[in-house]
């Protein structure tokens, strides 16, 4: 599994980067993922999510963690059919985001 490319969730991320432990079995995922020598990315909008982040210092703080992941370059668009599927049940911009 070496070389694995691992996409984190915006609220896997927020949960490791805060300063308030929040969850710690994030940091059992990190380090299984540091074993096993995974690339750990992420998507824009969760680079989008973290600037909409009201507390300056916060999002300052936030935007300099994050550069110790890959972001991933996507330039498809949604399949038609997950399009579909998201106009039906997407009732946010959180769940579209998701």
């Amino acid at each position: 599994m070496k070389n694995s490319k691992i996409l984190l969730d915006t609220n896997i991320i927020i949960h490791r980067e805060t300063n308030k432990i929040l969850n710690p079995e994030i940091g059992k995922l990190f380090n299984w993922l540091d074993k096993i020598q995974a690339q750990k990315y992420i998507h824009p909008i969760t680079i989008e999510e973290i600037n909409k982040l009201k507390n300056k210092n916060k999002k300052e703080t936030f935007q300099v963690k994050l550069d110790a992941y890959n972001e991933l370059v996507t330039q498809e668009k949604l399949n038609p059919d997950v399009e579909q599927m998201s106009e039906k049940t997407d009732h946010s911009p959180n769940d579209r985001n998701d």
